[in-house]
């Protein structure tokens, strides 16, 4: 539904969904997303602990990748913080600076 005409009927894949269906029908997500036609000089996707000729589940590594994405992400206390951080004058970011321990 992503090549729908109006904007109403039009949906996007998510990564996961894209990722399935290079897999499923080895398809390189360039060719996809109409990025690069040129021939891939390595394999469209590595995903790292995953081999080509894995048994493992792709769904269940997929998964464990969207874990980790999502715990690196920042919860919505902390969006929240750089919201208000990015409104701030230069004065107000200088003193916000200094009130925070240095991090390192």
């Amino acid at each position: 539904s992503w090549e729908a005409v109006g904007d109403v009927q039009r949906s996007f894949p998510t990564i996961d969904q894209l990722l399935d269906l290079c897999v499923k029908t080895n398809v390189p997500l360039e060719l996809l997303l109409d990025l690069d036609q040129r021939p891939p000089a390595s394999p469209q996707l590595d995903l790292l602990g995953y081999p080509e000729n894995s048994a493992e589940d792709l769904s269940t590594v997929l998964t464990e990748l969207g874990d980790a994405l999502e715990s690196a992400l920042p919860d919505e206390r902390e969006r929240e913080l750089l919201r208000r951080f990015r409104h701030c004058d230069d004065e107000k970011r200088s003193f916000i600076m200094q009130l925070l321990p240095k991090v390192e």
